[in-house]
């Protein structure tokens, strides 16, 4: 419990040290420094506690199911700091609250990693998401939605050391007011970094842009319906490469290079040119309490290999050619402070392939974006399931071509 590890902080013994040290090594919540877990209540302090008390040599901090921020978290140790999640899930989430004016995340040392949890930012926030400062960071099964500056950045704008040497694997970021992946090296490198089944959709810039940064692969990477371009090479950047992926939609066009970018091109991509269908409903579908319910989608945005049959299985995403495929969606459900949610993709009626879980909470609506990469044969299907406890019915949020919405989009 939180009592007995702050007990042990403040006995200061040898032996209490030892104990808390060895805790720190194996695991720690973020709760045993004083978290709520509720998402309405203000953990920064408690995060960043945890993270002070981490040894020198770094650790793994456990979240809880929620947490409202109110401030940066710096992660100034080689931590870990991960969600309550299985393997393609987060269900862990960060509130980044609306007053917010910085990052909610700041990492300002090597080795740091960060996986299994979504970050979403309250309306109102500004500045970005995540700040990588430093190299080594690995990012990993996250989303982050609604952030009211660039979502992830890279790059150290004081310019004092390299950012290189990052790994970026199933990150989603969507709805940001500024780019979904900014590198800018500023006076620096922000490169030698990977980029694996990255999914940035509907910001309001460019979906990957690229500043005076270099040495970066992407692969099986997505940029779909942002305000600017998909992926951007901006003056400076050099030697980036983007393999397997698909850009479509996005508003000033899928693709482009300045004339000072160097040896950097889209190469083996689906640009303009891939199996994909992304369909959505345009009314709000009322959610039974406590019963799994398929959700339907009446409309389609654009369906390349004829996936969806609105008449008859509205719910689905059909695969007629087999392939890898990358899965999201987009759900909001209407606020409401009682029980638990539930949003999953579910392969052929038998498997959930991704599940996002929370709290309730009220303010803002409660909006998740869960991602699979799957194996698809003919016939195969995937759907989406909402399970909400809330004691009454509940309807999902229709707003824009932001929610409900369901995508496929078939790698190779």
């Amino acid at each position: 419990g939180g009592s007995n590890l702050i007990g042990f902080l403040q006995a200061g013994t040898g032996a209490v040290a030892t104990t808390v040290q060895a805790k720190l090594r194996e695991s720690v919540s973020v709760m045993d420094f004083g978290a709520v877990g509720d998402g309405l209540t203000d953990d920064t302090a408690a995060i960043n506690a945890a993270i002070a008390a981490a040894p020198a040599g770094g650790g793994l901090i456990q979240l809880g199911a929620a947490h409202l921020i109110s401030s940066t978290i710096d992660v100034n140790k080689p931590v870990r700091i991960t969600g309550l999640s299985r393997e393609n899930t987060t269900a862990s989430r960060l509130f980044k609250k609306s007053t917010m004016t910085t990052a909610a995340i700041k990492i300002t040392t090597s080795n740091v990693t960060l996986d299994n949890f979504a970050l979403t930012g309250q309306v109102g926030n500004t500045g970005p998401g995540i700040w990588v400062f430093q190299q080594y960071a690995v990012l990993q099964n996250l989303t982050l939605n609604s952030i009211g500056g660039n979502g992830i950045v890279v790059g150290d704008p004081v310019g004092s050391v390299n950012t290189n040497i990052f790994g970026f694997y199933n990150i989603s970021v969507i709805g940001s007011t500024f780019n979904g992946f900014y590198l800018d090296s500023f006076t620096t490198n922000a490169g030698g970094g990977t980029f694996v089944n990255c999914f940035s959709f509907g910001n309001l810039a460019d979906g990957f842009r690229f500043d005076r940064s270099q040495l970066n692969t992407l692969i099986g990477c997505v940029a779909e319906n942002n305000t600017a371009y998909g992926l951007s090479y901006g003056d400076g950047a050099r030697d980036i490469w983007w393999f397997a992926g698909d850009s479509e939609g996005n508003g000033f066009g899928d693709f482009n290079k300045n004339a000072n970018a160097l040896r950097c091109n889209a190469l083996s991509s689906s640009i303009n040119d891939c199996i994909t269908a992304r369909i959505y409903n345009s009314a709000a579908q009322s959610i039974p309490n406590a019963v799994s319910t398929a959700l339907t989608f009446n409309s389609t945005y654009f369906d390349t290999d004829a996936m969806h049959d609105p008449a008859g299985a509205s719910s689905r995403l059909t695969a007629t050619t087999k392939g890898k495929y990358v899965v999201t969606a987009n759900i909001g459900l209407e606020a409401n402070a009682v029980g638990f949610r539930n949003v999953g993709i579910k392969l052929n009626n038998a498997t959930f392939v991704a599940m996002q879980s929370w709290v309730g909470f009220t303010g803002d609506s409660n909006m998740v974006s869960p991602t699979a990469t799957i194996s698809m044969n003919v016939g195969d299907y995937v759907e989406i399931y909402v399970y909400q406890n809330s004691g009454g019915a509940l309807n999902t949020v229709v707003f824009n071509q932001a929610t409900p919405v369901f995508s496929a989009i078939r790698q190779n």
